[in-house]
């Protein structure tokens, strides 16, 4: 089915017979974590470059961009799990 065919969530639900919950959290509430010095300088760097840039497509590669690089350093400090 193609997107255009659901108009509304309405639609939606009735089409896949799926049931809404709200109210619940669909994760579960966890601690705040400090950033690490390098981490919030990059960010600081990095992140009006970003923010500014002239056209939808660069901001969304730069967010990308972003997201590895902080996944990355955010490994090198603290570890991340193999999958």
């Amino acid at each position: 089915m193609a997107y255009s065919q659901f108009k509304t969530i309405s639609s939606a639900k009735t089409a896949f017979n799926l049931t809404v919950i709200e109210g619940d959290r669909f994760l579960p509430p966890i601690a705040a974590i400090e950033p690490s010095p390098i981490l919030s300088g990059y960010l600081q760097e990095s992140l009006p470059i970003v923010a500014t840039s002239s056209s939808e497509k660069a901001r969304s590669e730069g967010i990308i961009y972003l997201q590895n690089r902080v996944w990355s350093m955010h490994c090198r400090d603290v570890g991340c799990p193999t999958v």
